[in-house]
């Protein structure tokens, strides 16, 4: 893999996989299971491409991730359930409006398909490592969901869109030697595609010339912000954007100076933006030096200037970087720029908080209720550091994650079902990646899906805490069986008592599609009826293990087709019983 994509993600970590340890039979029908999504994914993305604005198309594409994303992690391919969790977040935003859907997005999910059949299924199938690290696709989908122009190197995976079986990616875990053949090899396959075979020297040239192009229009981006006597939150962002671009456009172009330049200035104002400061005239005369430097660098490109020309220009912009910070030291003594607020949150000792994604269940099933307390006080103090305006969104999401984590304390019977790990999973997943919106220097705010799952988090945890109390109370009272039945009757009545409520609640999906739930109930009927011979067939043999596995794929296909018409609730009934029918395969 290249040096620079392994910087980039140098910090980064993903789930450690385990699927080399999976039962063999289970590891076949999951790879039967990669082979039929891909039957139906191929042409799928082919008419998505087309035809943009297919919605039926996209929402299909976007199922299929998910089943790849929650079967991946039931056998333990983790890290590859992560990358497909990656795609189906962003297509979660495209579908919510959140996000505008371009043709880079298109090109991303294509590219992240081709690894997935070409490269990881051959992993599975051999039951191997994988050869490919996986964090730059992760990473470029992050970056593509905060619509942020990808650094040049990751914009380059885009290419894997074309790929072919057989071609090498440049994610290989080989030698930065042995990895220059590969990227190359990458890069004629998407200039063959539109008839072009240039060599180093001119492709070089040709990027140059669409550099000094485009940084024209970005300079005059810079130029209308620094027109602007009280700049808003949106004129920031735009600065920052084309900050952004002319730092990744030069590095593409191999203007070193530029882009070190641009670093500098982007990292400034982004800090700027996050920490709710307002630009003083000391940083608005530093842009002005800033947009005079890449005018003079740019002027000089133009005649082929030499390099000593190009030195003097770049030392005219460091005397006045340098004399931006001797006044900030004048101004603030020692406590010289702020660091990033990302960086300040990551000092906070919060990292049981930070890893509570992938900590959460098995710590508060074996640590209650120490952990719970340990994740409510690690709220507590991120809440002292993310009361303004630049992490507001944060702070009210940790408000009532923390709210949540009091009530499981008063309430730990709420543990004792499997739907609320479900739900605290989908929930700190959000809140992660509210942590990755700050890395990308925008500032947080809470969308409607975010709100939708705090709220049926809340209703969860303190709208029905009393109901949940009174219901197994009536439990305990009316039973008369011993201890462990009591507790488990307890556990059904309070789920019964949930299911009602949610059977009259607003939330409840009563507009199905017509033509869709049509080709569910059909489906469901035919799949009841295997679920019906093949619970008997266990019933009457307990040692069956193949109607266990008939079982667990009729189940996964209802959970498929319950999700595609949005019938959530069978869908999670479906995964439960998958669940449950797996541990007894596993004789857990």
């Amino acid at each position: 893999m290249k040096e620079i994509l392994k910087t980039l993600v140098e910090t980064m970590t993903l789930p450690e996989d385990s699927y080399l340890e999976q039962d063999a039979e289970i590891l076949e029908i999951f790879i039967e299971e990669l082979d039929e999504i891909f039957v139906e994914l191929e042409p799928l993305l082919v008419q998505w491409i087309e035809q943009p604005s297919q919605q039926d198309a996209l929402t299909d594409i976007r199922r299929h991730f998910h089943t790849l994303k929650g079967s991946g992690r039931m056998v333990g391919a983790k890290s590859s359930g992560e990358l497909a969790w990656t795609v189906e977040d962003t297509l979660n935003r495209v579908l919510a409006e959140t996000i505008v859907l371009k043709s880079d997005i298109q090109h991303y999910v294509q590219a992240v398909f081709n690894v997935y059949r070409f490269k990881l299924l051959h992993d599975f199938k051999l039951v191997q490592k994988h050869q490919i690290d996986l964090k730059p696709l992760v990473l470029l989908g992050q970056q593509l969901q905060q619509q942020l122009s990808p650094e040049p190197a990751l914009a380059d995976l885009l290419q894997l869109a074309n790929m072919r079986d057989g071609t090498q990616t440049g994610l290989e875990f080989v030698s930065v030697d042995s990895v220059v053949e590969p990227s190359i090899e990458v890069m004629q396959t998407a200039l063959v595609a539109v008839n072009h075979h240039l060599d180093d020297e001119a492709l070089i040239k040709e990027t140059l010339a669409i550099f000094l192009e485009e940084a024209e229009d970005h300079l005059a981006t810079i130029d209308q912000f620094l027109l602007n006597n009280r700049p808003t939150n949106d004129h920031y962002n735009t600065l920052i954007r084309a900050l952004h671009t002319l730092r990744g456009s030069s590095a593409m172009a191999h203007v070193e100076h530029v882009f070190e330049a641009s670093s500098k200035v982007e990292n400034l104002f982004k800090t700027l933006l996050q920490e709710e400061l307002d630009s003083s005239s000391d940083e608005t005369a530093l842009l002005t030096h800033y947009a005079q430097f890449v005018r003079d660098y740019l002027h000089t490109l133009k005649h082929e200037g030499s390099q000593l020309k190009f030195a003097e220009i770049y030392d005219t912009f460091n005397v006045a970087w340098d004399s931006y910070d001797f006044q900030l030291e004048e101004k603030n003594g020692e406590a010289l720029r702020p660091q990033g607020l990302v960086s300040q949150l990551l000092e906070l000792n919060i990292n049981d908080l930070l890893d509570v994604e992938f900590d959460f269940e098995k710590r508060a099933r074996t640590e209650f209720p120490q952990y719970i307390q340990l994740l409510s006080q690690q709220a507590e103090i991120l809440l002292e550091h993310t009361h303004h305006h630049a992490t507001i969104g944060m702070y009210q999401y940790t408000s009532l994650l923390r709210s949540s984590y009091q009530d499981v304390l008063f309430k730990p019977n709420l543990l004792n079902l499997d739907y609320a790990f479900e739900l605290y999973y989908q929930v700190h997943q959000q809140f992660i990646q509210l942590f990755d919106t700050l890395a990308a220097g925008q500032r947080v705010t809470l969308t409607k899906a975010y709100e939708l799952v705090l709220n049926e988090l809340s209703s969860f945890t303190q709208q029905n805490v009393e109901f949940l109390e009174q219901t197994a109370t009536s439990a305990i009272e009316s039973t008369q069986s011993d201890d462990s039945n009591q507790v488990d009757l307890t556990d059904l009545a309070a789920q019964f008592g949930l299911d009602k409520q949610q059977l009259q609640s607003s939330e409840s999906n009563r507009d199905f599609d017509p033509d869709l739930l049509d080709i569910f109930l059909e489906e469901a009927d035919e799949l009841l009826v295997g679920i019906d011979a093949d619970l008997n067939t266990w019933t009457a043999d307990q040692q069956n293990v193949s109607a266990l596995k008939n079982l667990m794929r009729y189940l996964h296909t209802l959970k498929g087709g319950s999700n595609m018409i949005q019938a959530r609730h069978i869908g999670l009934i479906a995964h439960e019983l998958e669940t449950i029918y797996e541990k007894l395969i596993n004789q857990q």
